[in-house]
Order: C-alpha cells, then sequence, then structure tokens
C-alpha cells in the first residue's frame, strides 16, 4: 500500500498544477484569440450596418432595414398605370411617390428603461434596446381577386438585433423576417436570416392581393425551403394565382410568376456599410432608379392620425388596420426578460408559450394543454399534458400544421390511470377556425376542434375509444 499512495498524491499534484496553468493561459489566450470588431463585423449574418453614431434613433435604423419591394409584371395597379407605389394612407398627407409606413410591435429591452412613445421621438432608441421587431406596411386603395375592394393593407415583420460593442460602436442585424397574410402570422413566409441573404432585404408583393414573403437571394424567385426556412407547412406562400384554398393545404410552385427587373421599389437611400468603409447593399446605393418604379418614402405609422374626413368602405380599412396593427392605439409590447413576456402572454404570437388549451372528452370530462415545441419545416413536434379526475398523461404530439383550417395529429406517450403507468396513443382530425377580435381570449387567434380515436397499452391496446377536444389556440 505505501509505494501508491506517493503515486497518487503525485497524479492529484500534477492535475493541480495543470489546472492552474490553463487557468492562468486563459486570459492571455482569450486576448490574443479575441476577434476584433473589424473581424467579425462583415461577416456576421444579416448585418446591414456598422457605426458609431450616438443618439441613433429608430427613424434612423427603420431607414437603414427598410425592404425593396418587388411586384409582379402583372400587378393590377401597375397595368392600369400606376408606378407610386405603395399608396400612401387615406388619412396621411399626400405624396407624389411610393409610402411605406413603419411601426415597432415588440421591444427587448437592453435595461429597465423603456422606450418613449412614440419610439421614433426617442433619440436613444438604440441605447435602450438590444431586439426589436419592426413592422413595415404597405397600403394599396384597392384589394383584387375574388374579393375585389377598395382598400388592402400588407405587411411584413423584420426582426433586428443591436450588438453594443466594446469599442462604443453599433452593430445593426437583421435576424428574421416574416411576409404577413390576410392579417394573421399563423400563415407568414418567415426566414430565419442566415448567409447569403442579401441586404437590404428583398419583400415579394403578391399580385393582386398583395401578401408579402421573403426573396432570400433576390433572384425574382420564390422556393420554399430557400427563401423561406420556418413553418414552410404553414406558409401561405406567394399566390399570384389564386390556386389552391386553406382547407387544402399547401402552397405550389405553380401559383407564383417570377419577377422580372423594372418591377421594383427600392428604399429610401442611406449608407449600409461595414466597419471597413465597404457597401453592405445588394442594390445600387445612386440616387438614380431609372431602371426601376423609383424610391418609396418612408413614413411613421404611428403618425397617421383619424381621417377628418371618412373614406369610402371606411369599416374594412378600419378592420385591416386593427388586424396589422397599424396606427397610434397600438403600443410596442415592451419586455426585458423574454420568459416572463411568454408567461404574461401565454398565446400571443406564432411560437407561444402555450399553443392551444382545451376542454377535452376522453370517457370522462377533462381538460389538455400544448405547450411550446420543436418546429421542423413540414410540422411541429410539442408536449400535451392531458388531465381528468384519477387520471392523466404526458405525450408528445405531431402535427403538419398549427394555422390550416383542416389537418392530421397524432400523439403518443404515457398515460396513468389510478397509479398505473401505460402506453397510450392517438391520431385523429383537428379543425379550427380564426377568432376576430381577439380581446378576451388571452391573445389566441383560433378556436379549434379534435376528433380522434385513442388506445391504450402496448400487446393490448384497448379500450379503444372516441375523444373529442375543444379550446383556444394554434391546432
Amino acid at each position: 500500500m505505501m509505494p501508491v499512495m506517493p503515486l497518487k498524491l503525485m497524479q492529484v499534484r500534477a492535475a493541480i498544477a495543470g489546472l492552474l496553468m490553463l487557468a492562468a493561459a486563459a486570459p492571455a489566450a482569450a486576448q490574443i484569440q479575441a476577434p476584433t470588431p473589424a473581424a467579425t463585423a462583415p461577416i456576421a449574418p444579416g448585418l446591414i450596418w456598422y457605426g458609431k453614431q450616438s443618439g441613433l434613433g429608430l427613424a434612423d435604423v427603420a431607414t437603414i432595414t427598410a425592404p425593396v419591394l418587388w411586384f409582379s409584371t402583372e400587378e393590377p395597379l401597375i397595368l392600369q398605370g400606376e408606378r407610386s407605389l405603395p399608396h400612401p394612407h387615406p388619412c396621411d398627407a399626400p405624396s407624389t411617390g411610393g409610402v411605406v409606413y413603419y411601426q415597432v410591435t415588440r421591444i427587448k429591452l437592453r435595461s429597465g428603461v423603456r422606450v418613449g412613445w412614440p419610439p421614433q421621438d426617442d433619440p436613444f432608441f438604440v441605447d435602450h434596446v438590444d431586439s426589436f421587431t419592426i413592422r413595415y406596411h404597405f397600403y394599396f386603395r384597392r384589394h383584387f381577386g375574388s374579393d375585389e375592394r377598395a382598400h388592402d393593407l400588407a405587411a411584413a415583420d423584420l426582426d433586428v438585433a443591436i450588438d453594443h460593442l466594446a469599442d462604443g460602436g453599433n452593430r445593426i442585424r437583421v435576424t428574421r423576417v416574416a411576409g404577413m397574410v390576410r392579417g394573421t402570422e399563423w400563415y407568414a413566409n418567415e426566414l430565419s436570416v442566415e448567409a447569403g441573404t442579401r441586404l437590404p432585404v428583398t419583400i415579394l408583393i403578391e399580385q393582386g392581393t398583395h401578401a408579402t414573403g421573403p426573396d432570400r437571394n433576390a433572384d425574382g424567385l420564390f422556393t420554399v425551403g430557400h427563401d423561406i426556412n420556418r413553418r414552410t407547412g404553414d406558409a401561405w406562400g406567394i399566390r399570384d394565382l389564386e390556386a389552391g384554398v386553406l382547407m387544402a393545404g399547401k402552397f405550389d410552385v405553380s401559383m407564383f410568376k417570377p419577377r422580372q427587373r423594372g418591377y421594383r421599389i427600392l428604399p429610401p437611400y442611406v449608407e449600409r456599410n461595414a466597419v471597413d468603409g465597404t457597401s453592405l447593399s445588394s442594390v445600387s446605393q445612386s440616387p438614380s432608379v431609372t431602371n426601376e418604379l423609383g424610391r418609396y418614402e418612408l413614413r411613421a405609422a404611428s403618425n397617421v392620425a383619424p381621417c377628418n374626413q371618412l373614406p369610402a368602405d371606411h369599416r374594412t380599412l378600419r378592420l385591416l388596420m386593427r388586424d396589422q396593427h397599424f396606427g397610434p392605439e397600438y403600443e410596442p409590447v415592451q419586455f426585458k426578460s423574454k420568459v416572463m413576456s411568454d408567461i404574461k402572454s401565454p398565446f400571443t404570437g406564432i411560437d407561444p408559450l402555450i399553443r392551444n388549451f382545451s376542454w377535452r372528452k376522453d370517457r370522462t370530462q377533462g381538460g389538455a394543454i400544448l405547450f411550446r415545441g420543436i418546429n421542423f419545416h413540414d410540422g411541429s413536434l410539442m408536449p400535451r399534458v392531458t388531465f381528468f379526475p384519477h387520471r392523466g398523461s404526458i405525450e408528445g404530439l405531431y402535427t403538419p400544421s398549427g394555422a390550416r383550417a383542416m389537418s392530421w395529429y397524432v400523439s403518443a406517450g404515457g398515460e396513468v390511470d389510478r397509479g398505473d403507468w401505460v402506453f397510450a396513443a392517438e391520431t385523429g382530425l383537428k379543425l379550427r377556425a380564426r377568432i376576430a377580435p381577439r380581446k378576451y381570449t388571452l391573445g389566441a387567434e383560433f378556436i379549434g376542434f379534435r376528433v380522434g380515436i385513442r388506445g391504450s397499452g402496448f400487446d393490448r391496446i384497448a379500450p379503444i375509444r372516441w375523444i373529442l377536444e375543444v379550446g383556444l389556440g394554434g391546432w
């Protein structure tokens, strides 16, 4: 035993010495390997601006991140001779060119200091925020399609991150783009910004009906999986040809018409430069845009006051404004902790903390809660808890859609009945309808129900029974 002790002691001492050497070397290694802002700024995904400008306001950022709009050659308004698109809002001042409106909908605060209202009047907006969602609104005098009518209001969301650097500068990055469709985020055409995204972002405008979707590489084509890479099963796409219905489901490439040069309208001119001065813009920085439709003017939606004289079909316009959160009455949600924000608004958004809360009939009456899970290109896998008197279950539920009017689902997991755990599986159909308004639904956008069959046990799946579920949330 005696020879062993010194050996072990030597090993312990060697290990301690090694750890001390690593600890001492770590700061030096960090100093040697730490990249400088100049080295990292140009390669950050979605990077669109770098600078040391103090007092950077929302209006400045909105101009920097403002998108390019790309129309179809057969857009009815263009065929009627209109080139100044989108139109100014009927309650706003007229314009000789196109007008795009911006409005912040969500703000993640850097500290406890809240952004003032309206946020574009806060001269230190950038200093107060870590990230935010800015919504660009596009108003058109007419909507063309199966329900041709006066007024159309489309939108696109950009998630913007502000990197506050040690050298006193700021980097502005676009992290997500979502083309809004039919007034609901659940049909949104979403792009998680990755390498290869050309900036400023190009937004495709659906022919006649003006839904929006990102064009990641600005090639005039709309490719599911590339131009949109999140929740593709629920994405509306760009349906220039009104083919397919929500009941049937997915977008098909035959619905889209490739875009042609000369039908883009560009954002206001502004320098979009990296730390070394190189341009981060994929469109011409020259003010001359003779080969395109022109440049639009950027205005704050929160500055649009109520109309002195109501326009024709003003009720339609008001409903569109309500759905898109356009105007001075819609203040942004501000939060410092995303977790606390999710708890306060459990049903809000396209990936809420609680996807669904339901009354459930499975032999007896009970309930079910469906939580946030994993979103794939073609569906979602989410944890679900069911509860009844003396029994309940914990399982995973998979569905290809959270927004289509009808879809299938499957679930499986462990079920406990008076203390005994067994395997349980379920499958069926789910149907949903949109709720409007949503004042008393905790932010839930849909109401729906499931009908299916369920069995318990591995070797003997019994009893097999019908189940019924009715509730609020994504389906």
